[in-house]
């Protein structure tokens, strides 16, 4: 059986972000308040509102809370490539 790692935490966090990142915009909706400020050029991009790591944070939050231990495979040892043999070796 091979070993496994845990992740938790913040780890844990950018683990699902990353997955959430690949869901449509439009089911995240907008933030009223930052779109106000958007249209007037009073906002700060830096703190543009960001549904998918406070998502993420709840989600690994929570597992914590849970004490839900989520874990992953150690990746398996990389093989050497194949050695290819040159056309000079070949004659």
């Amino acid at each position: 059986m091979s070993s496994r790692i845990a992740i938790a935490g913040k780890q844990l966090a950018i683990v699902i972000r990353g997955w959430l990142r690949s869901t449509p915009d439009r089911l995240w909706g907008t933030d009223p308040n930052y779109e106000q400020l958007k249209a007037l050029k009073r906002h700060d991009p830096m703190l543009a509102p960001d549904p998918r790591r406070e998502i993420a944070d709840y989600i690994a939050s929570r597992l914590d809370e849970l004490e839900w231990e989520v874990t992953y495979p150690e990746p398996e040892p990389q093989k050497s490539p194949p050695s290819y043999r040159g056309a000079r070796e070949q004659h």
